[in-house]
């Protein structure tokens, strides 16, 4: 019985070795140069003596075992970092070991390729199994999920011919996070007076067709007693690009007063003209002029140190002006985008 050997060795003298102890010929079936097929197989032989006056013909026939040929994998991914959403493909080549058993033919055309399937994991989960053609089989997928690094890795399950096997080592394939972009007003500052209002429009949108978790809107920055408000305070995950317009409502202002009251000297002139009215004999009517002359010029003078006090500040009711950075904060799960306008409140 001739040793066993491996899918595709071919026949040869190693295994068609009969011999005779008389001359003659002998015919073997399968022939030389055979490929079987693995598994139990049998061999044959015929003998036909040169001297056939005295010898019969003889047939012998013998088990031959092939075993499986071993097999090895590669797995190559089409790309290693990709977006959320973007396809990517693995493809895994299923090819034979070379046995070093004489007469190995493992590579010629008359060997029969690799079947079976081909098993795509992504760590211990499984992905997909797709059937090898010609020495191969691929896998293509958009749905890798985002923000992590993905071991893939591959499984022959073998065929009639040749053993299964795993993938020497898996491919990692790094699948970026989920992120928008929040995009600021064309023009990022403006000029309000207490008491009004003003808006400011932004632009927000995912860059990979869904935020990565609902957004929520922070407003930070705003003048003292200042109010907001917003078209829409939070949006879905799959609410798409959108314009939020803020609207910042300043407080107020009500003016001071006390600082233009008349000053105590301004009284004592309104007696002046009574100093000495006993003994000067004037006559009532020009003691009437004198009083509303003295009224009047108390009065122009109260309201000359109130016009000084009113000019004393450049802003809206004398305070002076200033710039308030206001920020506009968008939250996505852990992605956090800020957006900043400068407000003048005069």
């Amino acid at each position: 019985t001739p040793a066993s050997i491996v899918y595709g060795t071919a026949l040869s003298g190693v295994q068609l070795n009969a011999t005779a102890d008389v001359p003659g010929a002998f015919a073997y079936s399968p022939i030389v140069g055979t490929v079987l097929v693995a598994g139990a197989q049998t061999l044959s032989a015929v003998f036909t003596p040169t001297d056939t006056a005295n010898y019969n013909r003889a047939t012998k026939v013998v088990s031959l075992t092939l075993n499986k040929r071993p097999t090895t994998i590669m797995l190559i991914p089409s790309a290693m970092t990709i977006t959320p959403g973007q396809s990517v493909t693995f493809t895994a080549t299923v090819a034979g070991e070379a046995s070093g058993s004489p007469g190995d033919t493992g590579g010629l055309s008359n060997i029969v390729p690799p079947g079976g399937t081909v098993s795509f994991y992504d760590g211990a989960t499984l992905l997909s199994t797709s059937s090898v053609s010609a020495g191969a089989a691929t896998y293509s997928t958009n749905a890798l999920a985002p923000g992590i690094t993905h071991a893939i890795s591959a499984t022959f399950s073998g065929d009639a011919n040749y053993l299964g096997a795993n993938a020497a080592s898996s491919v990692n394939v790094t699948v970026a996070s989920l992120d928008f972009a929040l995009i600021g007003p064309a023009t990022n500052y403006q000029t309000v007076i207490p008491g009004r209002s003003v808006s400011f429009a932004y632009q927000i949108a995912p860059l990979y067709g869904v935020y990565p978790d609902a957004v929520t809107f922070a407003v930070t920055g705003l003048p003292p007693g200042a109010t907001y408000s917003l078209s829409s305070n939070n949006l879905a995950p799959n609410a798409g690009p959108q314009t939020i317009t803020l609207t910042v409502q300043t407080a107020a202002v009500t003016a001071k007063n006390g600082k233009n009251q008349l000053p105590p000297w301004s009284m004592a002139l309104l007696f002046l003209p009574l100093v000495g009215a006993g003994g000067l004999r004037r006559s009532s009517q020009s003691l009437r002029k004198t009083l509303l002359l003295t009224v009047f010029l108390v009065l122009s003078g109260a309201g000359l140190l109130g016009i000084s006090g009113c000019g004393s500040g450049n802003g809206f009711l004398a305070q002076q002006p200033k710039d308030y950075i206001v920020s506009m904060t968008a939250t996505s799960g852990t992605t956090v985008h800020t957006s900043t306008v400068t407000l003048n409140l005069q």
